[in-house]
């Protein structure tokens, strides 16, 4: 549950570093730290090419599908993800891959909807969900350092050829951050986000047929409250014990 409270936080922060780099493929030459959003007299990289990313940040199951389905209807305009396989029934190209935004950058972002909307001329919105995002985790997993966390944000997957035998399979991949211009930050209510992550468990557990586990935490309220107190014992000591959780923060848990 504290993770989605530190996953909020650190996107909130991480609007502060995305100029990290000034140049695509030179990430030694260290820029000046700037605000999330600029006016255009003030764009802090009035040389990048259009059209340019807007990350769209949020926890998982916080509304990012609904909100990037709704902006490409009213716009008739395709938005973007990191994650490939959300576009694997309309924006796959014939070969059965993904398309990227940009030519020069085949890991991504890749477009939703290319195979039906153009391209926004000028900012695409992009999903990413960034990291600290994990559920049967202690603190040493969901408590990420700027860096750390901003790397997440990059990360994403798509899906390739095989070389050998021309077979499609998903990897892994990670893009430049020089790339990011904008960033929207999509809160949720994080309570709401808890009980999103127990109905993902519960959509998980059946796709895997796990009827124990499914009988043990039932889609209800008590099973919802099992399921909570069964992560809450087995992370607790850790969270009590944490250099990472200041005594204040530990101090407001206990009554929730």
């Amino acid at each position: 549950k504290f993770s989605a409270l530190c996953c909020l936080v650190m996107s909130t922060a991480i609007l502060f570093s995305i100029r990290k780099y000034k140049k695509i493929g030179d990430e030694s030459i260290p820029a000046s730290p700037s605000v999330s959003v600029f006016p255009e007299s003030r764009d802090p990289n009035p040389d990048a090419p259009w059209p340019r990313i807007a990350w769209l940040m949020s926890f998982p199951n916080s509304g990012t599908s609904f909100t990037m389905k709704l902006i490409q209807r009213v716009t008739n305009l395709t938005a973007a993800t990191n994650y490939g396989k959300e576009t694997a029934l309309r924006g796959l190209s014939p070969d059965g891959t993904n398309v990227p935004l940009y030519r020069y950058s085949p890991n991504g972002p890749f477009l939703l909807s290319p195979n039906l909307r153009s391209v926004p001329e000028r900012y695409v919105m992009t999903k990413t969900h960034c990291g600290g995002r994990c559920n049967s985790c202690g603190p040493s997993k969901y408590i990420l350092g700027e860096d750390e966390f901003l790397d997440w944000c990059l990360r994403g997957g798509k899906f390739v050829r095989k070389e050998n035998d021309g077979d499609v399979e998903f990897v892994n991949v990670h893009y430049n951050a020089s790339l990011v211009q904008r960033a929207i930050h999509l809160i949720r209510d994080p309570f709401d986000n808890v009980v999103s992550n127990f109905h993902l468990e519960q959509h998980e557990k059946n796709k895997t047929g796990d009827t124990e586990w499914l009988e043990k935490y039932s889609n209800d309220p008590e099973g919802f409250q099992s399921w909570c107190a069964m992560l809450d014992a087995k992370f607790i000591d850790e969270e009590e014990e944490s250099d990472l959780i200041s005594d204040k923060t530990r101090n407001m848990f206990k009554d929730v």
